[in-house]
């Protein structure tokens, strides 16, 4: 099999695949980054359960995760597809 180019190696970085594992959250993050920046795309934080959360509600399950991945689930979606995105401010006003 002949090596990739620079350009054809870039890019295999920066798409992900089924099994992919990072160490932190914080190497996660940065592949996402580059992904969105590669394929002009934005993604937002659409459900997520952090470490400390799990712990509570799984205990012994969560116990032996590294508080480096930060959360237990996380889904990310495309800001163009998906569950409607929502503020989480309220309209606080009265209504009569």
């Amino acid at each position: 099999m002949p090596p990739l180019s620079a350009n054809a190696a870039a890019t295999r970085d920066v798409n992900f695949s089924v099994g992919d594992k990072f160490s932190s959250f914080a190497e996660l993050e940065e592949k996402i980054d580059r992904y969105c920046s590669a394929n002009y795309v934005k993604v937002w934080k659409r459900d997520a359960r952090t470490i400390q959360a799990a712990k509570k509600r799984v205990g012994k399950i969560a116990a032996g995760m590294s508080d480096a991945l930060k959360y237990q689930t996380v889904k990310f979606c495309c800001i163009q597809g998906g569950k409607k995105f929502t503020t989480q401010v309220h309209d606080s006003s009265s209504h009569t």
